[in-house]
């Protein structure tokens, strides 16, 4: 479980997020809506550790993130799944190759690696592309690729930052199909969106990030 308690963010005198308390519960589906600038972002990078609050706390599973040190917070990010609206693929890499190599930095069992990105590009319908770089594949396949690279290890919370928002509509939607189907994996998923339309028939909660403050919706 993520418990967000009375959270606040500024930088540089300016207030980004005031007073967020909210609940991601244990295997749920979140998505955040929400204006350009409002903070999305900045509540994700929190979220991953990469930003203290200025006020606040936030906890998961009843761990306080601003009480980890350096290692603990390392660890933590290993449990946690990061897609880009940018893909963030590594252009002298096939895909094969992307998706292994977020097993590498996080030193997963060499023997167990193969099975692991097998698995993981059959999820997403990319085992054809295998071999593929990314300049080689549509913006849809480098999506579905960004993803089987985040959820490789399996993480315990899965993250996507506008993971939609280079691509068209039709692609858009298997995305969050795809996003559908991890989540029932028992995995808590947090989408960050702009393109409301995509959450037509959103089986989870839907928050507005708006004038600082985030309410359910």
């Amino acid at each position: 479980m993520i418990d967000i308690q009375n959270l606040s963010f500024k930088i540089a005198g300016k207030t980004i997020l005031d007073s967020v308390d909210v609940a991601f519960e244990k295997s749920s589906l979140n998505a955040i809506i929400g204006p350009s600038g409002a903070g999305k972002s900045t509540l994700l990078n929190l979220l991953m550790g990469l930003y203290k609050p200025s006020k606040g706390e936030i906890l998961v599973n009843e761990i306080k993130l601003s009480s980890l040190k350096k290692n603990s917070r390392q660890k933590y990010r290993q449990n946690i799944g990061m897609v880009w609206q940018d893909f963030r693929l590594l252009p002298k890499k096939n895909v094969f190759e992307n998706v292994k190599f977020a097993l590498e930095v996080i030193n997963f069992p060499k023997l167990e690696m193969e099975k692991a990105v097998l698995t993981a590009l059959e999820k997403v319908g990319l085992s054809h592309q295998i071999n593929a770089y990314p300049r080689e594949l549509s913006g849809g396949e480098k999506q579905r690729c960004a993803l089987a690279r985040a959820i490789v290890h399996n993480p315990s919370i899965l993250i996507c930052d506008e993971p939609t928002g280079n691509l068209d509509l039709k692609n858009a939607r298997e995305v969050i199909e795809l996003l559908y189907k991890v989540n029932k994996n028992n995995t808590t998923v947090i989408i960050v969106t702009h393109n409301v339309d995509l959450l037509d028939n959103f089986n989870g909660q839907v928050f507005l990030l708006e004038d600082s403050r985030l309410k359910l919706i």
